[in-house]
């Protein structure tokens, strides 16, 4: 026991010198209180013929047994959740269409630039059947998304100039037309 308890005395230790408490620190607690209250008691049982107490060796054996099993599956879960974020980030497209503006407001170019470089304020295009790079609002056209990844809707929510889109989360934009796009 002595063995998988050190981490949580080290960690304890070195929470109490830094004047706070933490989980290690509890477990400490929990550990040593069960485990020296039982040899107490088997040492006052052999002094005396007739005490009878219960020990709590086991207590603290699987007091350390759960919190380590705890930390485990915590960390299954974790590298489960970073796998899943990293397959989803490669769902996103790779690639959007700037628009350009002059000082009057018309639309003076169209250029194809890495979604990585897409600033707040930039105004993009989202073509028929693509997914919808970034966050932002609709300021021209109108079409139907599916985000029954993030809300579970089954249907595709119709968007129109005013309404917010949502990051790619396999968001396929089935247009009618174009939609342009102002980024949050």
């Amino acid at each position: 026991m002595i063995y998988f308890t050190c981490r949580f005395y080290i960690g304890a230790y070195h929470a109490l010198k830094r004047g706070y408490s933490n989980m290690d620190v509890l477990v400490a607690l929990g550990t040593n209180a069960a485990y020296f209250y039982s040899v107490y008691i088997v040492l006052k049982a052999l002094t005396s013929a007739s005490f009878e107490g219960q020990d709590f060796f086991e207590t603290s054996a699987m007091l350390v047994s759960f919190i380590l099993l705890g930390k485990y599956l915590e960390v299954v879960a974790k590298g489960k959740t970073s796998d899943a974020l990293s397959k989803l980030t490669e769902l996103a497209p790779e690639t959007a269409y700037l628009i350009s503006f002059d000082k009057d407001g018309n639309a003076i170019s169209e250029t194809e630039i890495s979604t990585q470089l897409l600033q707040r304020n930039d105004v993009i295009k989202i073509v028929p059947g693509t997914k919808v790079p970034v966050d932002g609002v609709v300021i021209k056209g109108q079409s139907h998304v599916n985000e029954s990844m993030i809300t579970g809707e089954a249907r595709p929510i119709a968007k129109k100039p005013g309404d917010r889109v949502i990051f790619f989360f396999v968001m396929i934009v089935f247009f009618w037309g174009l939609c342009i796009i102002y980024l949050l």
